[in-house]
């Protein structure tokens, strides 16, 4: 049988599309949830809930909207997406400029701790809203902690008796923004606990062990 080399032709350029598409929209939305949720940990949790929760009316109502007008141009759809985007672009916005670090810096100089130099070995730092480490082990007479905020918003430092986080047992103030604050740690006996950033208690928490 002679082989058609058109037939040969089409059949290169068609059969990836069922794959390509599916997973060229995949790392798309990956790549948006991914970077939205970046901004939504970056910022203060009720500038995070006011975002997620107009970004999600957005989405819903560009989802009306197509459904009503399903046949648009490329111009409306443009505009559409940047209607349901804009929540991010304002949430990038506020990050980059330092807005909310300067807000949330200028609060914290109220807090009763005030900005230190380390006084400790054991140092703690937050970065790019996570822990530089999930491990800390200090003496059952408890100790100082040295906590270095390098985020643009704020943090903080509490220690529960496990995971469960509804036990505390220690709690600081408020680090704000590029601070540096030494904490006491209380007394606590010997064994395992949890601690976390209660702003960002996802993406910043670790075990505490006394010895």
């Amino acid at each position: 049988m002679d082989e058609r080399p058109d037939l040969v032709k089409e059949v290169r350029i068609r059969v990836p599309l069922p794959v390509v598409i599916p997973i060229g929209a995949l790392i798309v939305i990956g790549g948006l949830v991914v970077g939205f949720s970046r901004i939504l940990l970056d910022v203060p949790e009720p500038v995070a809930t006011a975002i997620a929760l107009v970004m999600a009316m957005n989405v819903l109502g560009a989802a009306a909207f197509i459904a009503l007008r399903p046949k648009m141009t490329a111009n409306t759809m443009l505009e559409l997406g940047l209607v349901v985007l804009y929540p991010m672009l304002i949430g990038i916005v506020l990050t980059q400029t330092g807005i909310l670090g300067t807000q949330a810096s200028a609060a914290s100089n109220t807090a009763p701790a005030a900005a230190t130099s380390s006084t400790s070995g054991l140092t703690i730092t937050a970065h790019n809203v996570a822990f530089d480490t999930s491990d800390l082990t200090v003496p059952a007479s408890g100790g100082k902690l040295s906590f270095v905020n390098q985020d643009s918003t704020t943090h903080n430092f509490a220690v529960f008796k496990d995971k469960s986080a509804t036990d505390q047992l220690f709690k600081s103030p408020d680090v704000g923004a590029n601070q540096t604050v030494d904490l006491t740690l209380p007394k606590l006996p010997k064994g395992k606990y949890y601690f976390e950033c209660q702003y960002h208690p996802t993406s910043m928490n670790g075990t505490l062990t006394v010895k």
